[in-house]
């Protein structure tokens, strides 16, 4: 008998129409690279604070732990990573790179501020103990005698060994070496003979009364106030007077001559001659070829409240030379006297001779002022 025919398997049936088929689930979308810098940045800050986020509540989850064992049915508190982690966490998750910085900055100040007090005076103590231990710098004076302040010591020793003050009657002086250009005073002097035989700075020469007074070179200006009656042979760069009266000055002068408010002043080239005096100039800075003794400012020039004459050429008969021998040093020298320009004037004390262009000239050595006078008297006729 034929087999029986098998029956058409039949077609899967349609779902029903309220029965839903998941559709298949899309792939992630992988997000976008950063377009800018500054995205970039923002992205890497956003995975450090979800990073952290995740970190802390790891540890929140974590056991706490204690350290002394808690009371029956005691909780113990997190512990200080936990807590430290957390506050990183929100650190990260709200605040910026630069609150982040700022946040760090502050503490650090303040850790520096708490500690550096106190470290601050450790440092200092070593120190201060170093200063008081160390002994204080002692000044010394000629005489031996020490100072612990450097104004004091100054003015003990200017006043000791670089000044001549209160005499009367005295033979005072200074040797080659003993000055070596410091500034020099001589002050209420009667009666005295000084020789500062030795370069030096600026001098002031004030209240002397018929003294006689030599001063081998300054290299600076020379102030003469209130003295009276004194013979002066004296070398410097600038000679200035006020308030003196009757002075006869033998002088090397750099620049023009000064006077104020004083009378009966009479000036002479430079006659002096001391041991080294040659060796003195040149320390000095003085040109012994340029001298410009006569070419005296008058500053009261023409006021007949100052009795006249304010000054004047001292004649032939009263130029004095003074020349000091010393024991032991070289002879005397004036390096002034070896160059004629140096004693030879301009207008006011020419040499004698003939004249030319209006201008009369004599030898200051040789000619009184007299016959000064006589020979302008001439040269005057001549040109009319």
């Amino acid at each position: 008998a034929a087999a029986p025919a098998v029956p058409p398997a039949k077609a899967a049936a349609p779902a029903p129409a309220s029965e839903h088929v998941p559709a298949a689930t899309p792939a992630e979308p992988v997000p976008a690279a950063p377009s800018s810098f500054w995205d970039r940045i923002n992205a890497a800050k956003a995975k450090a604070a979800a990073a952290a986020a995740a970190a802390a509540e790891s540890q929140a989850l974590a056991p706490a732990s204690c350290t002394e064992p808690a009371a029956a049915g005691a909780a113990c508190a997190p512990s200080d990573s936990g807590k430290t982690a957390a506050a990183g966490a929100s650190t990260g998750a709200q605040g910026s790179f630069w609150a982040r910085l700022q946040a760090k900055k502050a503490a650090s100040a303040a850790a520096g501020s708490s500690t550096g007090s106190d470290g601050a005076q450790g440092a200092d103590a070593p120190a201060s103990a170093a200063a008081a231990a160390a002994p204080a710098q002692a000044f010394v004076a000629p005489d031996g005698r020490t100072f612990s302040d450097q104004t004091a010591f100054r003015r003990y020793v200017f006043e000791g060994w670089y000044t001549f003050v209160g005499k009367s009657g005295e033979m005072l002086r200074k040797l080659p070496g003993e000055v070596s250009g410091q500034p020099f005073n001589l002050r209420d002097l009667t009666d005295c003979t000084v020789e500062i035989l030795d370069h030096c700075d600026a001098m002031h020469v004030e209240a002397l009364r018929r003294c006689t007074v030599f001063i081998a070179a300054s290299s600076e200006s020379v102030f003469m106030r209130d003295c009276h009656d004194c013979d002066v042979w004296l070398a410097c760069k600038q000679l200035r007077t006020r308030d003196c009266s009757n002075c006869r000055l033998f002088l090397y002068s750099k620049t023009d001559p000064i006077i104020e408010t004083s009378t009966g002043m009479g000036f002479a080239p430079f006659t002096g001659a001391s041991p080294k005096l040659d060796e003195m100039f040149a320390s000095a800075h003085l040109a012994p070829e340029r001298n410009l003794w006569n070419r005296v400012f008058d500053f009261n020039k023409g006021e007949t409240c100052v009795p006249e004459p304010h000054w004047s050429v001292l004649p032939t008969e009263q130029i004095k030379s003074r020349s000091i021998v010393v024991d032991g040093l070289p002879a005397p020298v004036n390096p002034v006297e070896a160059s004629p320009q140096a004693t030879t004037g301009s207008a006011v004390a020419p040499s004698r001779g003939a004249s030319s262009g209006g201008m009369v000239a004599f030898d200051i050595r040789s000619t009184s002022q007299s016959d000064a006078e006589r020979a302008l008297a001439v040269a005057a006729k001549r040109r009319t």
